[in-house]
């Protein structure tokens, strides 16, 4: 019985702890932004800047480990401990510069962690429990806001971001400590290097399927579209709708706990249940609550918006990259793995980037612009989505 509870733990609730801190990681620059501006010498139209350096090199390191299988030999626990260490050594810069030097460290160790714990888990998957553990994955980001960054802004409010980065260390390092008794056994790494190799091996062939382009594309454009609003949107409700901190936090507890009992739900059964008409619908309702919150005057209908939005995009990447996980092949799911933390930071990197072009140099402050802009790209999430159903359902009659 002793045994069965350590493989638990091992195969389920540490995977699940490992990505909840990295998502923390990813998603505290945001929200924490005009607590860190207010804090040193960066310019708020650099923000985005910032968040990029991280997604850049979160994506370049992601893809140099998913193509090599020897990453599976290393200790997990290791690398959650130097991303404990990075997060507080970004504490100490006082340059903007020396400040996305180390948001380049923590994306690059966040990117690795991302996918050796990704591949792990699934290589230690039956086919039934696939669906939900993609699912539990990914619901860490969810989770994340809804239990992570509401901490993680109160102690920035308080007491400044610094206070917020030293609590997100202290929190990795204890997911690393808990770790070390949590050793993986032999036969789980040589299923995850057989599992690397073979993809390593089937690589070549995937990169001309377009179900893997299609489904990749359709992540990406998710990513992307949500990231271009989600960015400059807390920091907006902070300093411009005068939204309070508290308020703020609350706002994402709400709309974390309902993102994540929506994707858990759709993870139910082996079915799909992420229609295009349903992917559309959600689509434009996130241009709508987004031009809502940047709009409307009364502070408390906008952090109403906000909660909406974070409910709605959030719920909607997600689902759509579990289907797509869930549906396509096995050779194209090993490459998806690997390759879905490089594509989602690198929608995050692009929409940091072209999000502070448009407020820098877009009329009325940029927001206008945004808007029209973001309204365009989430749309396309449907049209390639619905390109991916469609040549999944002629190689596969019973796929939805």
């Amino acid at each position: 019985m002793k045994n069965r509870k350590n493989i638990n733990l091992s195969g389920e609730v540490y995977p699940f702890l490992i990505h909840f801190v990295v998502a923390l990681t990813t998603l505290a620059t945001v929200p924490l932004g005009a607590y860190i501006v207010s804090g040193t010498s960066l310019e708020p139209s650099q923000l985005g800047y910032l968040v990029s350096a991280n997604a850049i090199f979160s994506s370049l390191v992601s893809y140099f480990v998913s193509n090599r299988p020897w990453f599976s030999r290393l200790n997990m626990p290791l690398f959650v401990a130097s991303l404990a260490i990075a997060l507080f050594l970004m504490t100490l810069s006082r340059s903007p510069y020396i400040m996305i030097i180390f948001q380049s460290l923590i994306g690059g160790l966040s990117g690795a962690i991302t996918v050796m714990n990704f591949n792990r888990t699934m290589h230690t998957s039956s086919q039934q429990n696939r669906k939900s553990r993609i699912a539990m994955l990914l619901s860490a980001y969810p989770l994340a806001l809804a239990v992570g960054v509401p901490v993680l802004i109160l102690a920035a409010s308080t007491h400044g971001w610094k206070v917020a980065f030293y609590v997100l260390s202290v929190m990795t390092l204890f997911v690393a400590l808990c770790g070390i008794k949590i050793v993986n056994t032999k036969s789980e790494l040589c299923i995850d290097i057989a599992s690397n190799e073979h993809q390593a091996s089937v690589n070549g062939g995937i990169y001309k399927r377009s179900d893997f382009w299609l489904g990749s594309g359709a992540i990406f454009m998710c990513v992307f579209s949500t990231f271009l609003f989600s960015i400059p949107l807390p920091s907006y409700l902070l300093t411009q709708q005068h939204v309070s901190a508290s308020m703020l936090s609350i706002a994402y507890v709400l709309g974390g706990l309902g993102c994540f009992f929506m994707t858990n739900k759709n993870a139910q059964g082996d079915h799909c249940s992420l229609s295009i008409k349903g992917l559309t619908l959600s689509s434009v309702g996130i241009g709508l609550l987004a031009w809502i919150a940047f709009y409307v005057q009364q502070s408390n209908v906008a952090v109403m918006a906000f909660v909406l939005f974070v409910v709605v995009s959030a719920s909607r990447t997600i689902m759509v990259k579990t289907e797509a996980l869930y549906q396509v092949d096995s050779g194209v799911r090993s490459l998806m793995i690997g390759s879905q933390p490089g594509i989602q930071h690198t929608a995050m990197a692009a929409a940091g980037l072209i999000g502070s072009a448009i407020l820098s140099y877009g009329n009325e402050g940029g927001y206008a612009s945004l808007v029209e802009v973001g309204v365009c790209f989430l749309l396309l999430v449907p049209v390639l989505y619905a390109a991916f159903k469609h040549h999944l359902s002629e190689k596969k009659p019973s796929v939805c």
